[in-house]
Parts: C-alpha cells; sequence; structure tokens
C-alpha cells in the first residue's frame, strides 16, 4: 500500500509538471514548422502517458473494473493512434486529400471503447450472451455513427457542416449525461467513483473537442496553439486513473435493480441519440416538413427507451421477488427458523449422502441423538421467550463445535441431532459426545439470568447398529432414553452390550 501511494504521488505530481513543460516549450520555439513537429510530440507524449496510467489503473483491479479501466485505456489508445498518424504526416510531409478519413477517424472512434464502459453492470453474476448483444449493438452504431460525421467533416466546403459539430457535440454530451447518470445511481460506491471520474474526462474533453471544432469550422486557427488543448484532456484521463485506488467497496452486496434500470437507461437514450444524430447529418437539406417528423421520431425514440427500461426494470423486480420467495421458501421447507440449524427433512437428507458415502468408502458414521436436561423449567419460569434464546444459544455453540462435514439438525422441541459422517472408530463418537456435553455444562447468559443445563446424548454407528438411516436415527434416539434414565447428563451407545463400551 505504501508503494502505491507513492506511485500516486509521483504521478500527480508529473501532470501538472509536464503541462508547464508543454506551454514553456512552445512558447521557446519560433520556427513554425518545428512548433508543428513539438505540439505533434507533446500530444503523443501526454497521451502516452494517460494511457499508461489506465493501464496501471486496471493492473490494479480485476473483474468488470479492470475491463472498465481498459476501454478507458483504449479510448486514449485510439487518440493516441490519430495523434501518431498525423505526426508522420507533418514530418514526413505527407498530403492528406480533403476526403481522407484517416488518421482523424481515430479520433471520432474514441465514443466506442466509452460507449461499452458506460454500459458495464455492477451485476456480478456472468450475463455474457446479452453483455456481447449488448456490446454488438454499440459497436454498430457507434462506427456508423462516428463515421457518418467523419465524412461530412472531410467536406470542408458543406454549407450545413454546423450540423457535424453539433451531432458530434451532442454525442459527447449524452456520453456525458450517461457517465452522471450511472455515477448518481450506481449501487456500489467502487462503481459510483469510476463513473464519476469518468464524467470529468469526457466534460474535460468534450469542451476541448467543442472548441476546436468551432475553431476549425467557423473561426481562422490560432497560431497552432489550438492543437496543444489536446493535452489538456489527456492529462485529464492521466490524472483520473494515476489517482485512483482500489478499495474494500468493490466487494459490497448491494440491490442491483437501480444501478441496472440506469445501465438501461443509459444504453436505450445513447442508442436513440445515435440515429438521430445519423439521420441528421445524412440529411443534406431538411424542410420544414422534415423537421416536423424527425421531431415525432425524436418523441418516439426518447419515448421507447425511458419505457423499455421501465418495462425491464419492472420485470427485474418482479424476477428478483420470486427469486426472493423462492430462496424464503426453500429456506423454510429446509431449516428451523429458530436455530438456523437443518429440520428434520434436510437431516434425513445430508443423513442419507453420509451413510451412501460412508458404505462407498468403507468409512464407520455415527447419529447423535441429543436432548437438553431441564429445559422445560427454564420456559415455565423465565417464559417461552427466554426459552428460545437459550436454544438458539445452545444451537450455536455446538454448530461452532461440529466440522464441515457434519450435519446438526434440530429434530423439535429441545432435541437436536448430529451426522458425524467420517469415523475411525466408535470411540471418537463418545468423545465428540463428551465434548458437546462439556460446551452445553457450561453457563447461559439470557437476559441477564445465568442458566445451567446439561444433555443426555444417545449414539448409533453405522454399519454396526444399522444401515438403514431411519432405524439408525431410531436406535439413538433409544439410546439417548436409555442415557436419560441414568441420570441428567449422561452419554449412552445403542449396542453397549457389542461394543464394550459404558452404557
Amino acid at each position: 500500500m505504501g508503494q502505491l501511494k507513492v506511485v500516486q504521488k509521483v504521478g500527480a505530481g508529473l501532470i501538472p509538471l509536464l503541462l508547464l513543460l508543454e506551454i514553456a516549450g512552445f512558447l521557446a520555439v519560433r520556427n513554425s514548422v518545428a512548433r508543428d513537429n513539438y505540439v505533434d510530440a507533446a500530444n503523443i507524449a501526454t497521451a502516452g502517458f494517460a494511457v499508461l496510467a489506465c493501464l496501471y489503473a486496471a493492473a490494479l483491479a480485476g473483474g468488470r473494473i479492470r475491463a472498465f479501466w481498459l476501454l478507458v485505456g483504449s479510448a486514449l489508445a485510439l487518440h493516441l493512434s490519430g495523434d501518431l498518424g498525423w505526426a508522420y504526416c507533418h514530418a514526413f510531409h505527407v498530403p492528406v486529400v480533403a476526403n481522407s478519413l484517416l488518421p482523424s477517424i481515430f479520433f471520432r472512434l474514441y465514443a466506442l471503447p466509452v460507449a461499452l464502459a458506460l454500459f458495464l453492470s455492477d451485476d456480478i453474476r456472468p450475463r455474457r450472451l446479452e453483455d456481447f448483444l449488448d456490446g454488438a449493438i454499440v459497436v454498430a452504431l457507434v462506427l456508423v455513427t462516428m463515421y457518418q460525421i467523419q465524412s461530412a467533416e472531410t467536406s470542408a466546403g458543406d454549407p450545413h457542416l454546423w450540423r457535424v459539430v453539433s451531432a458530434g457535440t451532442a454525442i459527447n454530451f449524452v456520453l456525458i449525461c450517461g457517465a452522471i447518470g450511472r455515477s448518481l445511481f450506481s449501487s456500489r460506491p467502487a462503481t459510483r467513483a469510476l463513473f464519476m471520474r469518468l464524467a470529468v474526462y469526457l466534460i474535460v474533453y468534450g469542451g476541448v473537442a467543442l472548441f476546436m471544432s468551432l475553431d476549425d469550422v467557423y473561426f481562422k486557427q490560432l497560431d497552432k496553439i489550438d492543437d496543444l488543448f489536446w493535452t489538456l484532456s489527456y492529462l485529464t484521463g492521466a490524472a483520473v486513473a494515476i489517482t485512483w485506488r482500489p478499495g474494500g467497496a468493490e466487494s459490497e452486496t448491494a440491490d442491483l435493480r437501480i444501478s441496472r434500470r440506469a445501465s438501461l437507461l443509459c444504453f436505450n437514450l445513447t442508442l436513440a441519440a445515435m440515429v438521430l444524430g445519423g439521420t441528421v447529418i445524412g440529411l443534406r437539406s431538411i424542410h420544414p416538413m422534415q423537421m416536423v417528423s424527425l421531431g415525432g421520431v425524436s418523441v418516439v425514440l426518447l419515448s421507447f427507451a425511458i419505457r423499455s427500461a421501465l418495462m425491464q426494470d419492472r420485470q427485474e423486480r418482479y424476477l428478483a421477488a420470486l427469486r426472493a420467495s423462492q430462496q424464503q421458501l426453500q429456506r423454510q421447507a429446509h431449516y428451523d427458523e429458530l436455530t438456523e440449524l437443518p429440520n428434520r427433512r434436510m437431516f434425513y437428507e445430508q443423513l442419507e449422502r453420509a451413510l451412501a458415502l460412508a458404505k462407498r468408502e468403507g468409512w464407520q458414521a455415527a447419529v447423535l441423538y441429543l436432548d437438553l436436561d431441564g429445559f422445560k423449567p427454564v420456559n415455565d419460569r423465565y417464559g417461552h421467550a427466554v426459552g428460545d434464546e437459550l436454544m438458539a444459544q445452545a444451537a450455536k455453540r455446538m454448530q461452532g463445535r461440529v466440522r464441515k462435514s457434519d450435519t446438526l439438525a434440530r429434530m423439535g422441541g429441545d432435541e437436536f441431532t448430529l451426522v458425524v459422517a467420517h469415523l475411525n472408530t466408535c470411540e471418537d463418537a463418545g468423545r465428540l459426545a463428551s465434548e458437546l456435553q462439556g460446551l452445553l455444562n457450561e453457563p447461559f447468559m439470557v437476559d441477564g439470568h445465568p442458566i445451567v443445563i446439561s444433555a443426555s446424548i444417545g449414539v448409533a454407528v453405522f454399519p454396526k447398529d444399522s444401515m438403514q438411516p431411519e432405524e439408525l436415527v431410531e436406535r439413538a434416539d433409544q439410546a439417548m432414553y436409555r442415557a436419560k434414565r441414568s441420570g441428567p447428563g449422561t452419554m449412552a451407545y445403542w449396542a453397549a452390550h457389542e461394543t464394550g463400551l459404558p452404557a
């Protein structure tokens, strides 16, 4: 952790230093050609630094958080590819024709990994098919929309070039709103912080992109210093990645419904915006009737996006309630409500499995039948509430002693059973019974009352006493009653006359 803080401090300190060095270097260089090369080098250096920062953040995380940082790094890598392409053209005087899509198309495609990052869900359950289909739709629409924007922008003489700037700005605005929405409605603090960082980067990038587009289309270009503004977006990307620190919040369990609703809503709104943007760009001229049609299409698309998100949310809430109800019924059918131990039904299921395994492996197994001595007087004296708490505490004590391979169950009232799945000798069952009696003999403190109880235990051994589950339990019960007749806090084997063990 100390090394992580050092790396973050060093990385964060490099960001303002790089910015100052870029400005100072630009002012120091007087030659126009040298300035072009210097600006290209500055953009490449800062974009490369931002990509490395995202890779560093991805190396610190796993799962969907790692995918998030890899996607953000991919967006910055696309910008780096575009900067490298322009630097090559400038350095080697490669002519770029007016209708060429390269290398500027790389700057447009940044929206592809960012859009995919917005659709990363908080849900830890695998949904590979749905994620793949969502991703395929996003990829196709982003590629088509960005290709149309880039194709239109290459036509510098187009009198309707304002639509290109408007469409690009609208897409950036949708991505910013999507990131802010995911941050506000995410169910986990870690995811909330990630998308807020993405929103900060997109706000800076969108502002720089809008300024650059207005400068290129409507105003005379500044003295090459305008291209240096791209480094602000790169350094912002580096800052949000290098200062990110993984925490324990990623493992939190939370209700995923709100986050998934926000994710679906962002998904639908982004698709609607891309369809509208592509339609507007594809129109060479817009008449009043077309404006009416576009308005109607916009209302339909946005209404459908919101409606489908709400419908999906309602379905997921219904399915979540159904799953919760099924789990509750399943638990009620197999577990005791008071002690949270397996009930009689589940006990017999576990007993059959344990005996089948013991028979196959040649092991011995045992059933211990326990009855709490002196429990009824506790109910009569202190009331059922104290009796219930005493029962729960006794169950918790015994559960802490048994192995994970064994099954402790409540049969009803103050009676418990224990399946010991693997025994080397019969004496092992007796030693375990003595340990449980020792645990239960220690005083209980219930509602301020010190209470002392004991347990009578009967033991039946598989396969010596029986090979049938029901008969084995019955004989353990008979041994328990024989022990109870001998006095409180005693233990007896069912086959004591055969084993030579004490009755």
